[in-house]
């Protein structure tokens, strides 16, 4: 809308949040908080992550505005700053959780995205062998996401592809790890071929299918066709058939996970 009373509400908002909710590790730089203080909740884990990824794109938008003054610039910054120490310092206690991987992602985000920051350099390097540990931990041997759930399954494969793409886009796609790509292309199969032919999904622990609709699994399979150009049955999927190869074989088995797949065809 180009409505400059977004980015003065964006100011107020957040300015006030910042004066209410200071970092707790910003002063003495000792970014590691206590279980008991009541700022954890805010400066770590998904709340944090958020934010930071919030921001980052936030950033983007308010940039050219007359209304994004020098003083709210300067305050958003030092809170990206702190936020991303406060995440590093303070990283999901269950390493192979999706929360953890968020985490990860925040920070590279910060890293590749504010590289005019003094410790930008040691994030990025940190980041590499942070997504090197999690490409190899987030999904069992068959390829399934290790909290079972198909939700969470669907989300850290994007995750992973967002970094991708953001290296891509940014110049530094030949510092990914090894085999950072290839790590994925057990889980996005996993994605198609549980599918039901109305791209539905079933309701396993803490999925939420009424968000996974046809256009939003559509486009992850866009991703995927991406990813693997070789294997057309993700175009296929990606397209409702129209395009691509169509998946053959009526029975997919994930034996570690105790997933099995029946089909008429």
């Amino acid at each position: 809308t180009k409505d400059d009373k977004y980015i003065k509400a964006i100011d107020e908002v957040y300015s006030d949040f910042l004066k209410t909710f200071p970092c707790p590790g910003a002063a003495s730089g000792n970014y590691a908080i206590a279980s008991g203080n009541e700022l954890r909740d805010i400066w770590t884990d998904l709340q944090a992550t958020s934010r930071t990824l919030a921001y980052l794109n936030v950033l983007n938008w308010c940039i050219s505005s007359d209304s994004f003054t020098p003083e709210f610039l300067t305050h958003l910054l030092s809170s990206l700053y702190d936020t991303v120490e406060c995440i590093r310092a303070n990283l999901y206690h269950t390493e192979a959780s999706n929360h953890r991987l968020f985490e990860v992602q925040a920070i590279y985000y910060a890293s590749v995205l504010l590289p005019e920051f003094k410790s930008a350099a040691s994030w990025e390097s940190e980041s590499y062998t942070l997504m090197q540990r999690q490409s190899e931990i987030q999904f069992a041997e068959d390829g399934v996401q290790n909290e079972m759930d198909p939700s969470y399954h669907i989300s850290v494969i994007s995750i992973f592809y967002e970094m991708y793409n953001l290296a891509l886009s940014n110049g530094v796609g030949g510092n990914l790890p090894s085999g950072y790509v290839e790590r994925l292309r057990k889980a996005c199969g996993f994605v198609r071929d549980i599918m039901y032919p109305d791209y539905s999904l079933e309701n396993f622990n803490d999925t939420r299918s009424l968000g996974w609709t046809k256009s939003v699994l559509k486009k992850n399979f866009t991703k995927y066709a991406t990813l693997f150009p070789d294997d057309g049955t993700f175009q296929w999927m990606a397209n409702e058939g129209s395009k691509g190869t169509e998946p053959t074989g009526t029975y997919q088995s994930y034996p570690h996970s105790g997933w099995h797949i029946f089909r008429s065809g």
